[in-house]
């Protein structure tokens, strides 16, 4: 008998001619996909022109597209937009679940639906709409096209019309087609199901350990050989093993999509195995470069030709020194400081001139584009460039001579610049100073050392940085002056036992001495962008920070009205200012200013990488720097848009000899003749085409948020790792949010908002007096017989300690400095409230690491 046919979940995607048709004719937009990692049936997207982002609701809605990828969305019409807080729920969608959808042990041909056999059951049920649903794609003329006809932007104007005459309503919308695929579908990385799963099935599934990805199917006969005999020998901790895995498809009757297993990564829970999750799942670089890179590397050893120091402006004889990290071996950028008379001081900032080195479309080149950057570990890093550039012959070491890129200034007694000079350089540093010693300096508290080189003395060294220092505050307060911001939040670091271990954490903190350097970088970097974006206003690569998301502003204004905080955002001055205020009221509680600071980020958008070509000069400012342009020019060992950039001076250097007129002053304008000469440069040096130089802004903005995310996964790995080694550390939480369910605390000892939910525990007594926001929880004798199915053990979420045991015995906690007492039961929490908690690893043998709080209570009460 033949197997019935499958039916049809999702709808079909539209072609792509008639995805053309409707973009130019405003009916369709062209946007990422965002899932919501705590509820994978919302998905987001930003359309660029809109100031909310579009909701796009359920399985059926999202039609088979996965995180990242790029889809075209067609808006629903407006009378079914819900309002921002809470989706309307009177909805009547035929819904059905996994396992209610008709499975057969069809075959997986091309062109049919990956069936899910009846031996596959979900530990969780997974509800998808049928295609047959009010939330299929209409084509009517009710549907939001007629309303949206005509151009493209003519659409958009229309819908932002829309928005600002209903606010607080959230536009949805479905995909219709996927346009273009993310990498992520070729990296994902989960668990295989093995648990009461008999060897002769024939479908298995894979879980994702990200969960804005649903779980996948995978046939037997796909896996890796070395994976199907462990499983063939019921090898039972193959359900531990962190597998890498990709999408292989998802077709449109089937509910789950059909995976393809790749190798096995490692054991859960190790370090080194969950790195390699981390890396593999974001598709970062091995530490590896292949032949045809390492080919175009000089030969060893090597010094600079003299042609090439003839080029260029002779430095060596400068006082200049580094100012980096104590272990930094990538040494990019350098300093310089001279006193000329007349109130008139000349400060250099001199970078490693990698693009002598990094010729563009060379197989070196097409690596570095590749890697885009730099991935900082905290045991490693994975270099953007082959270390024989990055740690020696690029890295401006003490006491050897090195190419760079200069910038200088003479500046006047305000701060002021009165002259400008941009060019290439040949410089030999004096000497390698950490944050540290330039911090001793500044205090008069330094020591003198040996690694001098050169006819200098540490006197000298040290008046000039007391000299930069000083001049480096006047800089920061004149940016502040013109509205930038500042958001200091605190970053975790981990000290390391023999083995690679973490076992404790502290906060980097951040030095008068660190702002030095970071000050004359912002100048450079903001002087060389203003060059370029004049030079090349069609093809300069700069970089924007947009105005944070309004919505989310003006709860966090809502939030510090509720709590008797004033607070300005009508722009980043006012914002500032705000702020500034607040830290003066908050110094004595540093919680709480760590709390309002946290907050004041979610407001924030990203900065990205951009080609001035295809934006307007409206869009091109930097929003918390307060610039009208920026751009990278200053780390060009670990950024491939600095390299762009430095190649794009190069082009205007190169066109000013040309045109014997400068082009790289702070104020020199560029005239139409000037351009065809600019033009010609620009082309030489493969920087001259704005769509080339579009994609590649974009290819930087995801490689650059990739490394982001790595290094984030990797500090909470740790954090994991050093929680579960301990038992758990205690520490201090305070409540930010509250409810019913679940309460939202503050926890500063590692400066992490967990949630803790406390519904349907057994033991435990919940009362939630809305009127005053007062949460009470107290201890009561659970019945016998009672408990439910679903009921949690008190366990899950409260911690008690033994008042005759040490607390240090029963959670492993190490800081007997700052003793944590326990609370007793009953706890009367509202928000600020301050209770003990003990943070502990949640995970790690056949689930996602996560981080887990519970309070800290006492026996006393306890019968």
């Amino acid at each position: 008998m033949k197997d019935p046919v499958a039916p049809q979940i999702f709808p079909e995607h539209w072609s792509l001619p008639k995805v053309n048709e409707a973009m130019q004719s405003g009916r369709v937009f062209s946007c990422s996909l965002r899932v919501n990692a705590h509820n994978r049936s919302e998905a987001y997207a930003t359309v660029d022109g809109l100031s909310v982002d579009i909701l796009i609701e359920g399985a059926c809605a999202q039609n088979r597209a996965l995180e990242g990828d790029l889809v075209a969305l067609v808006l629903d019409p407006p009378n079914l937009w819900p309002r921002m807080k809470g989706l309307n729920n009177n909805r009547t969608d035929r819904v059905v679940t996994a396992s209610s959808i008709a499975v057969t042990n069809q075959s997986f041909s091309s062109g049919e639906g990956v069936q899910v056999s009846r031996e596959i059951r979900l530990e969780e049920e997974v509800v998808i709409e049928s295609v047959g649903s009010s939330n299929q794609v209409v084509e009517s003329s009710e549907d939001s096209g007629s309303l949206l006809s005509g151009p493209g932007s003519t659409a958009l104007e229309k819908v932002q019309a829309l928005l600002q005459a209903t606010p607080g309503k959230r536009p949805t919308g479905k995909v219709v087609s996927i346009l273009s695929k993310s990498r992520r579908r070729d990296a994902v990385v989960g668990f295989l199901s093995v648990k009461f799963q008999p060897p002769t099935r024939n479908q298995m599934v894979l879980t994702p350990v990200d969960a804005k990805f649903p779980k996948m199917v995978v046939l037997p006969d796909s896996l890796p050989e070395v994976i199907a005999q462990r499983l063939r020998d019921g090898d039972r901790k193959m359900g531990n093993e962190l597998l890498a895995a990709c999408v292989d498809r998802w077709d449109c009757n089937s509910p789950y999509p059909l995976a393809i297993i790749t190798h096995c990564l490692g054991q859960a829970g190790e370090l080194e195995a969950q790195t390699a999750a981390i890396l593999f799942e974001h598709a970062v670089h091995s530490a590896e470069f292949p032949p045809e890179a390492m080919a175009c590397l000089p030969r060893v050893p090597w010094s600079i030709p003299k042609k090439e120091l003839q080029r260029r402006r002779d430095l060596r004889s400068r006082r200049v020194f580094t100012i980096d990290p104590v272990t930094a071996r990538d040494l990019d950028d350098a300093l310089s400081v001279e006193h000329l008379g007349d109130g008139l001081t000349r400060v250099g900032v001199h970078i490693a001139d990698v693009s002598y080195f990094v010729h563009a479309g060379s197989g070196l080149d097409k690596e570095a584009q590749q890697r885009s950057t730099s991935v900082y570990l905290i045991e490693q890093v994975l270099p953007m460039l082959p270390r024989l550039l990055c740690e020696e012959l690029c890295s401006l070491q003490p006491g050897v001579d090195r190419l760079a890129f200069s910038v200088m200034w003479d500046l006047d007694s305000t701060g002021q610049i009165v002259k400008q000079w941009i060019g290439r350089t040949a410089i030999k540093s004096c000497c390698k100073l950490s944050y540290g010693d330039a911090q001793e300096i500044i205090d008069g508290t330094f020591s003198e050392k040996p690694g001098l080189s050169g006819n200098f003395s540490w006197q000298e060294v040290a008046a000039d940085i007391k000299t930069l220092y000083n001049i480096a505050k006047q800089l920061e307060e004149s940016r502040i002056r013109d509205g930038a911001l500042r958001l200091d939040t605190g970053k975790l670091v981990f000290a390391l036992d023999g083995d690679g271990n973490p076992h404790e954490t502290s906060f980097y903190e951040q030095m008068e001495s660190n702002k030095l350097v970071q000050e004359f970088m912002l100048l450079a970097n903001v002087s060389v962008a203003k060059v370029i974006s004049r030079a090349f206003p069609d093809c300069a690569l700069l970089r924007r920070h947009p105005e944070p998301s309004s919505r989310k502003l003006l709860e966090f204004q809502e939030f510090c009205k509720k709590h008797g905080f004033v607070l300005k955002t009508d722009s980043s001055a006012d914002l500032h200012a705000s702020l500034e205020v607040l830290r003066e009221e908050l110094k004595d509680d540093p919680v709480l200013l760590s709390i309002v600071t946290l907050y004041a980020t979610k407001p924030m958008q990203v900065a990205k990488y951009f080609c001035t070509g295809r934006d307007k000069d409206g869009d091109w400012g930097h929003y918390a720097l307060a610039m009208p342009v920026y751009t990278h020019f200053t780390s060009p060992i670990r950024r491939y848009p600095d390299i762009v950039v430095h190649r794009t001076l190069t082009a205007a250097l190169e066109a000013e000899k040309v045109l014997n007129k400068s082009l790289t002053g702070p104020e020199d304008l560029v005239s139409t003749k000037d351009y065809e000469v600019l033009q010609l440069a620009a082309s030489k040096h493969r920087i001259s085409d704005p769509a080339e130089m579009a994609l590649l802004a974009d290819h930087c903005n995801e490689r650059k948020m990739a490394s982001k995310n790595v290094q984030e996964a990797t500090d909470r790995l740790y954090l994991w790792t050093m929680l579960q080694r301990r038992k758990g550390l205690l520490s201090d939480a305070c409540v930010v949010g509250l409810g019913p369910k679940f309460m939202s605390l503050y926890v500063s000892k590692i400066a992490m908002e967990r949630r803790l939910y406390y519904d349907e525990v057994e033991g435990l007594k919940v009362d939630w007096l809305e009127n005053t926001g007062t949460l009470v929880l107290d201890y009561c004798r659970p019945r016998q017989h009672s408990r439910k199915a679903k009921c949690r053990s008190i366990s899950d979420v409260a911690v008690v300690s033994n008042p005759a045991m040490d607390p240090d015995d029963e959670t492993g906690n190490l800081d007997r400095l700052t003793r944590i007492e326990p609370e007793a039961m009953p706890l009367t929490l509202r928000l600020f409230s301050h209770i003990p908690v003990l943070i502990h690893a949640l995970g790690g043998d056949s689930s996602p690491l996560d981080i887990g709080v519970r309070v800290y209570v006492t026996s006393y009460f306890f019968s």
